[in-house]
């Protein structure tokens, strides 16, 4: 059970719910690739390595990979965001968690801003103003679907 799943009040339904986008990953993945690179020329160019220091440098390497992959991944995980026929609702990680909680009448905009890379592969920007607060979530994956269920379910143009 998650964190939008927690916070729903009686009779309360979700109309739209998404992540973030794995794009998010893009940086961890080069460093990943780095490590890799690194620790196939330092095998294959050091002649006079032993099978033994081999191992040990493909297991550090290994575990430098998992280790720059742990953070995004628990960011990944943590997050969602969901439009209820109530409120809008957003959670963003685990060691600084932002989260929003937002009555659907208190929201005064919504917009989605995405490059041309986050609209061929459905991602982007989310800022939410309302209730005295602004807000924004980066890398959420179809921001449209949540801005539209809160046009939908406030039944006016936010922007």
């Amino acid at each position: 059970m998650g964190y939008v799943d927690r916070q729903l009040g009686t009779g309360e339904r979700v109309m739209a719910r998404t992540r973030l986008h794995p794009v998010m990953f893009s940086g961890a993945s080069s460093v990943v690739l780095f490590v890799v690179v690194v620790v196939t020329l330092l095998i294959v160019r050091n002649q006079e390595l032993s099978r033994g220091d081999a191992w040990l440098l493909v297991i550090v390497g290994a575990g430098i990979a998992l280790l720059s992959l742990l953070p995004p991944f628990l960011r990944w995980r943590t997050a969602e965001f969901a439009v209820t026929d109530r409120r809008l609702l957003a959670r963003v990680g685990l060691r600084s968690l932002q989260t929003l909680e937002l009555p659907l009448p208190s929201v005064e905009a919504i917009s989605v801003s995405a490059t041309m890379l986050g609209r061929l592969l459905g991602y982007g920007t989310l800022l939410v103003s309302g209730g005295g607060t602004v807000e924004s979530f980066v890398h959420v994956a179809h921001p449209e679907t949540l801005k539209d269920a809160v046009v939908r379910q406030t039944g006016r143009r936010l922007s």
